[in-house]
């Protein structure tokens, strides 16, 4: 399934774990979470807890800021 830019035209979360040269699975494994976790998360079904979201801009090497969140 390809994600597009969000409505507000920055990058989806998606795009960033691409362009930061990770797999999904490899991300998901950096990250320390499961691929439904990251699923749920791209979807916006749920939010990352803040640990979780922290270590997802740790290995993304991105500020809290630069990473979507909604």
């Amino acid at each position: 399934m390809v994600q597009y830019k969000s409505s507000n035209g920055s990058p989806t979360l998606k795009e960033l774990i691409r362009a930061a040269g990770y797999s999904q699975i490899g991300f998901c494994e950096k990250v320390g979470i499961s691929t439904s976790s990251l699923r749920y998360y791209n979807n916006c079904e749920k939010e990352p807890t803040l640990g979780v979201f922290l270590k997802m801009c740790e290995v993304l090497n991105l500020s809290p800021r630069q990473l979507p969140h909604h």
